[in-house]
């Protein structure tokens, strides 16, 4: 119960997990710390937040449930060895890995590969599966990373708005599209807003409040595709668009991503001869080369996410 109400940093979104009542929750934790003669959690008027001390346990309980969670799945590929699950962003599946996994199959066609197309919460990337791709900076709490692959960030549109509207001829053609916005990592800052990226290239003072909003870059793409604007485009999934003329860069500029995509693994990253084959296949499929920590264990993510706060 401490577990899942530091994961959520709310009492009432675990007693929904869990299946019981927000106070039986909020007793149970204060039973916890009685017993333990530590405050492990700050209540405020929205959710609660760890102490210092909660944040401690938090993370040696965390830990724990992994080496749980990893016992758990070397004895199930004792009999399944070949046998392997992906957690992965559903628009990066859709618009990125699928593309590419009949290769995958024609070299390893004795490897069982389960695709959980799902979204990736903070320390649940590999909860449910071997291995993950994730996107963005967070805080993988006893997990190992791996860097994946980077990419850029793009306007796109369909080929019909760019006829309707006119060619790309400086900052004012903003002025004449709808903008679509992406919600889908804005509140991590993994994603540009159209304010920063318009700003990042040097176009200020430009209106960007109006549009239309998407929690979802699935659905981004997709109106942007079926001519409702313009949208700011991950390369990595607008790439088969671009090259099946669904979508096109108007602008023809392009700026770094915040953030590239990791690997994310419990433990030894790759501890089996079937992950093994998916990671290396992984970072061919990606044009990167496969690190020295992916044939091992890998870099802490508390690293990582020192490197990311610095």
């Amino acid at each position: 119960m401490f577990e899942a109400c530091g994961r959520h940093r709310s009492f009432a979104k675990a007693a929904l997990e869990l299946a019981i009542t927000p106070g039986a929750v909020s007793q149970q934790i204060k039973s916890l710390e009685e017993e333990l003669g530590i405050e492990l959690f700050r209540r405020k008027a929205r959710g609660v937040e760890l102490t210092a001390e909660g944040e401690r346990y938090f993370i040696d309980v965390r830990r724990s449930f992994d080496l749980l969670g990893d016992a758990t799945r070397r004895i199930m590929r004792a009999e399944s060895p070949s046998e392997i699950t992906i957690s992965i962003e559903s628009s990066l599946a859709q618009n990125w890995l699928i593309p590419r996994l009949p290769d995958f199959f024609r070299r390893h066609p004795q490897i069982v590969l389960h695709v959980a197309a799902r979204p990736l919460p903070r320390n649940e990337a590999t909860r449910f599966s071997d291995i993950a791709i994730a996107y963005g900076w967070r805080s993988y709490v006893g997990l190992k990373v791996v860097e994946l692959m980077t990419e850029q960030i793009l306007p796109v549109c369909s080929p019909e708005l760019l006829a309707r509207v006119g060619p790309f001829d400086g900052p004012g053609w903003f002025r004449r599209v709808v903008l679509i916005h992406d919600h889908t990592f804005g509140s991590h800052g993994l994603m540009p807003d159209w304010q920063g990226w318009l700003e990042t290239v040097g176009y200020l003072d430009l209106p960007t409040e109006s549009g239309v909003s998407f929690a979802s870059s699935a659905l981004c793409l997709a109106f942007a595709a079926a001519g409702g604007g313009v949208a700011l485009g991950r390369s990595r999934l607008v790439e088969p668009l671009l090259a099946e003329g669904k979508l096109v860069s108007p602008t023809g500029m392009a700026t770094p991503s915040p953030s590239p995509y990791f690997l994310v693994g419990s433990g030894v990253l790759v501890d089996t001869p079937a992950v093994r084959a998916l990671v290396k296949w992984l970072f061919e499929a990606a044009g990167s080369a496969v690190p020295a920590e992916a044939g091992a264990a890998s870099t802490e993510a508390s690293r990582e996410s020192d490197r990311a706060r610095r």
